[in-house]
């Protein structure tokens, strides 16, 4: 994957990994969002419903009421689930990419191993990423595969 910015800036480090998890995150908000607004829908139709049964006419101010109240309902819903959606994936592509980092630079590591460019080099995680205790453990091991020759 080529791109112009700098490897320090580059949150898609493993795509396919990386979207996947966006994707079902946002697959379930979706569905968590869909199911509210089903329960909400049908609250406001049973409330519709009770004024029609009790006689009350189509032009009462109750209907209006039902109307204004959903409609604030439906605006500050979609805006939660907006802005709940953008942190969400936000949050979600900062994680992953302190969770895929380490494989990544894990997997490079070992290619140049087995191309024999890395002679001596450590490996290396960035500060935050996860799995900090995996880098000790590799280098010890290939120090010791390394004396064994």
């Amino acid at each position: 994957m080529t791109s112009s910015r700098s490897p320090r800036t580059r949150l898609l480090v493993y795509p396919r990994f990386q979207l996947t998890l966006i994707a079902v995150n946002l697959g379930v908000m979706l569905a968590v969002v869909g199911a509210t607004f089903i329960a909400v829908t049908r609250s406001y139709s049973v409330l519709k419903s009770e004024g029609m049964s009790i006689g009350l006419r189509a032009d009462h101010p109750y209907f209006k009421f039902l109307e204004l109240q959903s409609a604030m309902v439906y605006k500050s819903m979609g805006l939660a689930v907006a802005a709940g959606a953008v942190l969400s994936v936000l949050l979600l592509l900062v994680l992953s990419h302190w969770l895929t980092g380490p494989i990544v630079r894990l997997r490079t590591h070992f290619e140049r191993i087995a191309e024999g460019q890395a002679a001596g080099e450590l490996l290396n995680f960035r500060r935050r990423d996860f799995f900090p205790d995996l880098p000790e453990v590799v280098n010890r091991a290939v120090a010791q595969l390394r004396e064994k020759r």
